[in-house]
């Protein structure tokens, strides 16, 4: 059967006054699952929020570009951290990307409930 659209609704919507990116990483994918799953069950996801398994970690730090010997120095420092102090392996570890959107307050507050409950699985 052919459709043919005849009128379209749009809603605009301001952008928010604030967009705060932060990433959080896991011993290994199961533990950002249970990470995810408790978000889910708080219902207090952030605007965007993806978990990535080992190989899409290990593909983004591949393509990831150098900014210099300070980002480079800062990089290393983070592993380090990891692998060294966490005992996080590289080769299991996975990494959850967000963006919170809102307000100061909005922003704040996501930040507090979200790093809070991934404290709880790493």
């Amino acid at each position: 059967t052919l459709g043919v659209i005849t009128e379209v609704t749009m809603r605009i919507r301001p952008l928010p006054p604030i967009q705060r990116y932060g990433s959080i990483v896991f011993k290994d994918f199961n533990q950002g699952i249970d990470f995810m799953r408790e978000v889910a069950r708080q219902r207090c996801a952030p605007a965007s929020i993806r978990l990535m398994d080992n190989d899409q970690f290990q593909m983004g730090q591949a393509l990831k570009t150098n900014h210099g010997m300070v980002s480079s120095a800062v990089d290393w420092i983070k592993k380090q951290y990891l692998t060294k102090f966490k005992r996080f392996d590289v080769d299991k570890l996975a990494a959850c990307t967000l963006l919170l959107e809102g307000t100061a307050n909005d922003v704040a507050v996501q930040e507090k409930t979200i790093y809070s409950i991934a404290a709880q699985f790493g």
